[in-house]
């Protein structure tokens, strides 16, 4: 009997190190990804796809409906992000987590934090 409780003691506990393993460690696809298909398919937002496409690496300032990305080089950067310390390194960014707009993605916008 003591044979058997240790050996189900014994997978209990290797499941539970498994299960804890598996879902705490691993980042996110879209983090710090700046791959418009990467952002869509992660995030489950298809329609983000197209929008990221039209201003990921446009001019800053030259399109309203980009206003609000951080910029870099001269260049506009949507980058995928959890929290703020996924858009360090870029410009005056927090990560958006609210609705104007598209979330975990980096944003200058106050507005949308």
């Amino acid at each position: 009997m003591l044979a058997r409780t240790s050996i189900a003691s014994r997978l209990k506990l290797a499941l539970g190190v498994l299960a804890i393993g598996a879902c705490c460690c691993e980042t996110p696809e879209h983090v710090g990804s700046r791959d418009c298909a990467v952002l869509a398919r992660s995030l489950e937002v298809p329609q983000l796809e197209a929008f990221c496409e039209m201003c990921q690496g446009q001019p800053c300032a030259m399109n309203p409906d980009c206003a609000g990305f951080p910029c870099e080089e001269g260049k506009l950067v949507l980058q995928g992000c959890e929290e703020d310390s996924d858009c360090a390194g870029l410009s005056m960014t927090l990560c958006a987590l609210h609705t104007s707009h598209p979330h975990k993605i980096c944003t200058t916008d106050g507005d949308a934090i």
